[in-house]
């Protein structure tokens, strides 16, 4: 699964398939002082299938917005706290961030989390420049999930900002999605 956003903020974009060019998902993250909410929507329609980490697409509160009928459904949401752990609200599970995500390491770009999946598996976000990967714990040379930011082809080839799930590991794409959204978020404070 390879996705491109429009616009190039992780936290406030609609994330588009390259092949099927229809948005998979929505994020949108209000801006204030404090406690500010990101709110992540998946599309939800019958073609639609049932990933393993999904909350139950019954439970999903769905809105009409979207072009030619598309719906979104509620997959999670973040509330951010200034003083204290995060909360994710993903599907009936209330997740606090303070517990869920471990530090598995410091890089040059801060402290990379690590998190035990619906899978059991643990896996590390690792920050670099203008990317962020997803790898299973210990093992690096797995990739699980590769966003590459904007950019504006000075050095290289101009690019738009992407999100890429290999195959193998598309099962798990909204719990994905909610993990990179939490470390891009902590990444940019």
């Amino acid at each position: 699964m390879h996705l491109e956003l429009s616009p190039h903020n992780p936290l406030n974009a609609t994330y588009y398939d390259t092949e099927s060019g229809r948005a998979e998902y929505r994020v949108q993250t209000e801006f204030k002082a404090h406690n500010s909410v990101t709110t992540i929507s998946r599309r939800i329609e019958s073609d639609v299938p049932r990933r393993n980490s999904a909350p139950n697409l019954d439970a999903l509160t769905s809105s009409a917005s979207g072009a030619e009928g598309e719906r979104f459904g509620l997959l999670a949401k973040i509330s951010w706290r200034v003083v204290g752990s995060s909360i994710i609200q993903f599907g009936e599970r209330e997740i606090d961030t303070g517990t869920f995500f471990k530090v598995k390491g410091f890089g040059l770009f801060g402290l990379e989390s690590g998190f035990t999946a619906l899978d059991g598996k643990e896996y590390r976000w690792r920050k670099k420049i203008n990317r962020t990967t997803l790898e299973m714990h210990g093992q690096p040379d797995t990739l699980v999930a590769d966003f590459k930011g904007k950019s504006m082809g000075i050095i290289g080839e101009a690019r738009k900002p992407s999100l890429e799930i290999p195959i193998p590991y598309e099962y798990m794409a909204d719990e994905i999605m909610v993990t990179f959204i939490y470390v891009e978020k902590t990444r940019k404070s």
